[in-house]
């Protein structure tokens, strides 16, 4: 699985010194794995291409979560 993400933040009154307007966009990979006794993994990872603040370009990112249905 590949991906792809952008956001974009518009403040309406920005404070003296704040930017009014905020993009954000990366990429990453992910997989997925479902077994049969319905037991499911994901795992994504991303790295942020454009990006400011706490997200700089280079900073990457993961995410892994496992669920068991009964």
């Amino acid at each position: 699985l590949a991906f792809g993400d952008s956001a974009q933040v518009s403040r309406n009154a920005p404070q003296p010194g704040v930017r009014w307007r905020t993009t954000r966009s990366g990429g990453g990979a992910g997989l997925r794995a479902t077994w049969p006794n319905r037991l499911s993994l994901r795992a994504d990872t991303g790295v942020v291409v454009r990006g400011e603040g706490l997200a700089q370009p280079g900073d990457a990112f993961g995410h892994m979560a496992m669920s068991y249905g009964f």
